[in-house]
């Protein structure tokens, strides 16, 4: 035979499992931000970026610069701009003819609300 449940008791065990529960997720996020802030970041850097920097430039990157194509400002206004035709598109006939699948079993509901 079932004995009766005390909710009482229920909802004072539940209280309590919440209470610590807050507390043990507070601590926990506590201490992490803790942690990652007294310890130093670690960062890691490969021997390559650690060589010192070339004083000499590159001279070939350099003419590769000096060679690109540099338009002025005024050149860009002088030019003209001329629209594109495009050429219509038609749209697709209709057939007039629509085809409704009535061999369903399932009843349609009708405009007054009756069935």
């Amino acid at each position: 035979m079932k004995q009766p449940l005390d909710v009482d008791h229920l909802s004072v065990s539940y209280l309590y499992l919440a209470i610590f529960t807050t507390i043990t997720v507070l601590a926990w996020v506590g201490f992490e931000v803790f942690r990652s802030l007294a310890r130093p970041a670690e960062i890691e850097v490969s021997a390559e970026e650690q060589e010192p920097i070339k004083e000499s430039l590159d001279q070939e990157a350099l003419e590769l610069i000096r060679g690109r194509l540099h338009i002025e400002s005024a050149e860009l206004n002088a030019l003209e701009v001329t629209p594109i035709e495009l050429a219509p598109v038609e749209a697709p006939e209709a057939s007039g003819s629509v085809t409704i699948d009535t061999t369903s079993d399932t009843e349609e509901a009708t405009t007054s609300g009756s069935i």
